[in-house]
């Protein structure tokens, strides 16, 4: 991948997680009201994360996880040294939050408290929005787009490595194991994997890029426009389809994925700057799925810490910056150590794979 390229997702990454973060700070519980202009924009960041995600997981098997074993211990490194420190937090800042203040976590905007083993499994298992499931972990609402995201991995997985016998068998009887609604935004996620596939191409002139980079986030900009004024296309859900933007979630993925490809046409000529920014823009990027994992958990319990109001400015300010600065020191313990995740997991792997086969060894005695 080019470096231009991997800097320009790196920072749509962040902008992204930053979006979802200001999307929940404007929340009147947290800031009063402040920058509710955002709560326009949270359901589009999370659907440039799946085509991100599909981005880099198309380009990480067509480099270096091409073997089954290599592709899931590197997605469950990934996945678990973010999420065990996520849901564990998540647990531990709802049980004293609401302790100190049982009036801030209320179910009016969601909050359950329930500590279950069957929730705190699904979550850990990936498997919180299966069909007409819908189970959420305390106070981290936005931990539902993880029911997604994992089974796009396994659909991904199988249909990839799958002996081409079984292939098309496997990969639709995965679709079915996860249900309708998650079927209906593979799309979005595929699209991802469309958009390197092309990219890795590179067929376009730097002058077609630059053209396409610049239509694509122009239309963009113009549909945002629209919607503004008239609203989104919106379909009620149901518990078979529990997406309710999924026209804009198409629309969206289309034009990220066409500015990508643009951008990486011409990535010499857009990605001057961006090279220049490369430190600081890796830093921030590299806590971004903290960031987007933990700052509910980290937003609903600073904001029982504050002596303020929602609307004082003191708690404005002080709110998102305190859980910014907590936030990233997380990162420094959990998204930055995926190597002894990867580690453990590859052992683990390496003795179940012992283990199966020690009985076929045998037999074959």
């Amino acid at each position: 991948m080019k470096k231009e390229v991997s800097l320009y997702l790196d920072l749509v990454r962040f902008c992204a997680a930053m979006v979802v973060f200001l999307d929940h700070y404007s929340f009147h519980r947290f800031s009063g009201g402040l920058l509710w202009q955002m709560r326009q924009f949270g359901n589009e960041a999370v659907t440039v994360f799946f085509v991100l995600s599909g981005f880099v997981i198309a380009y990480a098997t067509s480099t270096r996880e091409n073997t089954p074993r290599s592709y899931c211990v590197s997605r469950m490194a990934r996945m678990y040294s973010v999420v065990v420190p996520a849901l564990l937090l998540t647990v531990v800042l709802d049980e004293i939050g609401s302790g100190l203040r049982p009036d801030l976590y209320s179910g009016a905007w969601g909050y359950v408290r329930d500590l279950s083993f069957t929730r705190f499994f699904t979550g850990l298992t990936f498997t919180n929005e299966l069909w007409t499931w819908s189970i959420g972990q305390g106070s981290n609402a936005a931990y539902w787009s993880m029911g997604y995201e994992v089974p796009y991995y396994a659909i991904f997985g199988v249909a990839l490595f799958s002996p081409p016998r079984w292939r098309w068998p496997a990969t639709a009887l995965t679709i079915v194991a996860a249900g309708p609604s998650i079927a209906l935004a593979l799309p979005v996620w595929a699209a991802g994997v469309l958009t390197y596939r092309i990219c890795a191409q590179d067929r376009l002139s730097p002058r077609a890029g630059m053209l396409l980079f610049g239509a694509s986030l122009a239309a963009w900009c113009a549909y945002e426009i629209v919607v503004w004024k008239f609203g989104r296309p919106i379909i009620a859900p149901t518990p078979w389809h529990k997406r309710s933007e999924i026209v804009q979630d198409y629309l969206v993925a289309a034009f990220f994925a066409l500015s990508i490809v643009g951008f990486n046409a011409a990535a010499r000529e857009l990605g001057g700057l961006l090279v220049r920014g490369a430190r600081a823009i890796r830093f921030l990027a590299g806590a971004s799925f903290t960031l987007y994992l933990c700052h509910l958990p980290v937003l609903q319990f600073v904001s029982v810490c504050m002596p303020w109001p929602p609307a004082d400015i003191r708690n404005r300010i002080a709110l998102p910056v305190i859980s910014l600065i907590v936030i990233y020191l997380l990162a420094m313990v959990s998204e930055n150590k995926k190597e002894p995740w990867r580690r453990a997991i590859g052992q683990a792997w390496g003795r179940a794979a012992a283990w199966i086969a020690a009985p076929r060894a045998k037999g074959g005695r």
